[in-house]
Order: C-alpha cells, then structure tokens, then sequence
C-alpha cells in the first residue's frame, strides 16, 4: 500500500507579541525625547531673554564705559586698556568668580585673596558708589599671610610672674650629670648638653641684671628640665628631692611668655612638658 502522506508541512510564520510591544515602547520614548528637546528648547530661549534684560548694559544706571582703570598714581592709565585686569594682577591665578545681583564683578585673587574686579565690575561699583576705588592700594600689600607686624620682643618682665625661684645652681647640675649617664638620657636626649649649659647660665644670671625674653625663656626651660628628672629621682636616690608637678607648673605659667619669640631654647621647653605628662599618664 502505497503512503500517501508526503505533503509539505507548511510554518506559519507569528508576529511576536512582545515584538510589537517593544516597537511601540520605542514610538512612545521618541516621543517624550522630543518633548523633552522642546522644553529645554523653549527654557534656553527664555533664559537668554532675562540673561539680555538683566546685562549692565541695559541698567538703567549710567555706565562709565570708557574710562581706563586707575594707573598707580591714581590717573586713568591710557596704555594698558582693557588688558589690565587680565595680565597685570590676575595672571590666571583665581581662587573663584564673583557675582552680584546678577553681575559678573571680577575673581578672587589666590596670591593675597583681595578680590580682582573686572573693568566692567569697576564700572558697575563705580555707577552705583559714584567715585572710583583705590586699587592699588591693597595690591601694594602683599600677601595677607606675610607678618605685616612683627611680634616685639619682650625686654620688660616684671619681677612678680618670673615663676618663682630655682632650686640652688648645683642641684642644676648634680641632676644634669646624673641624667647624662642614665639610660633614659642616653636613649631620649631631650637636650643638647653644650647648649643647655649656656641655658644655665642664662636662668641664674644675677637678680640685679635686666630680666629680659631670654632669661625668663632659660628659666622656664631650666624649669621642665627638673620637672622631667624629677620622675627618676627615686632611682638616682638624690637629694634635695624635686616636686616635679610644681617645677611643670612654674614652666607652664612662663608659656605665654616665651611664646613670644621663636627659638630653640622655648621649643626644648615645649617639649620637656609634653614629655613629663606624657610619662605621668603612663
């Protein structure tokens, strides 16, 4: 028998259902990409057209357009124009830009942090303040973190906040020995034992002699030098025994004093404090 079942099968082909709904995601996105364009369209043009009103030069207050910035005498400077404020204070060296009721002033200088106004910011002031600023003036300053005033150094102590009296000059010395030879000495030299010899002298120079910046200073470091040696003291077995609390108090009343002026004998001060406190809290 023959077969008679040699037919093609035929494949209908099926638009897919979520084919037709990505298509018609991609129409809707278009959309809302155009309205989007439009708007920001519609925003930049109205933008434009209050940036035009609010521009100075459609103020109602006069502007003074040509006239040049002041030269360093104070006359208007007909040579440099318009290229003033770019090439002879700003440099291309600005910590921000200004702005006010919505005019571009000028920047701020980062080599003295005055601010750098533009010729038209100039004009501006100048319309609403009705005279014309002295810049130079401030740009002949400097920089504002340059000392314009020097601290004095102090020359007249009076005799009543010395810190009171030091121990006798030879316990001075019987402790530096000791701390010379010590462990603790030979592992954290705090001083410098030629410099601090010299310190000595200075701290028991006669009581007739001026008591100047340098002699309070090498009290109060002759001061912390006994008030960290006074921590060993029960080892060494010295005598007369140190009240080291009281020695780091006399050194620190002396602090804003010394403070005054900036060298090596205040800072082994500093430092011989912070050093006793720190063994004290340990």
């Amino acid at each position: 028998m023959a077969c008679t079942f040699n037919r093609a099968t035929k494949v209908k082909k099926r638009v897919s259902a979520a084919r037709a709904g990505s298509e018609k995601d991609l129409v809707a996105r278009l959309n809302r990409i155009e309205q989007a364009l439009e708007a920001a369209r519609r925003n930049q043009n109205a933008g434009e057209g209050r940036d035009v009103s609010m521009s100075p030069s459609s103020s109602s207050a006069p502007m003074s357009v040509g006239t040049d910035p002041p030269a360093n005498d104070g006359t208007p400077d007909t040579t440099q124009g318009r290229d003033y404020d770019s090439s002879v204070r700003a440099s291309g060296a600005t910590a921000g830009k200004m702005h006010f009721a919505g005019f571009y002033l000028g920047d701020i200088s980062s080599y003295n942090g005055i601010p750098f106004f533009s010729p038209d910011g100039q004009d501006w002031i100048r319309s609403r303040a009705g005279e014309d600023a002295s810049f130079q003036t401030l740009f002949g300053m400097g920089p504002l973190w340059h000392s314009q005033n020097p601290v004095p150094i102090f020359l007249d102590f009076p005799q009543s906040n010395s810190g009171g009296e030091l121990p006798d000059r030879t316990v001075v010395e019987e402790y530096l020995a000791r701390f010379r030879a010590s462990q603790f000495g030979l592992s954290f030299p705090l001083i410098d034992f030629v410099l601090f010899s010299g310190t000595i002298d200075l701290a028991y120079r006669s009581p007739q002699s001026a008591l100047t910046l340098e002699v309070v200073t090498a009290k109060a470091c002759v001061f912390a030098f006994f008030a960290v040696v006074s921590l060993f003291q029960r080892e060494w077995k010295s005598t007369p025994e140190i009240d080291g609390e009281a020695c780091a108090g006399a050194a620190q009343n002396l602090m804003a004093t010394i403070l005054q002026d900036t060298n090596m004998t205040a800072l082994q001060t500093v430092f011989m404090l912070v050093n006793f406190v720190a063994q004290c809290f340990t």
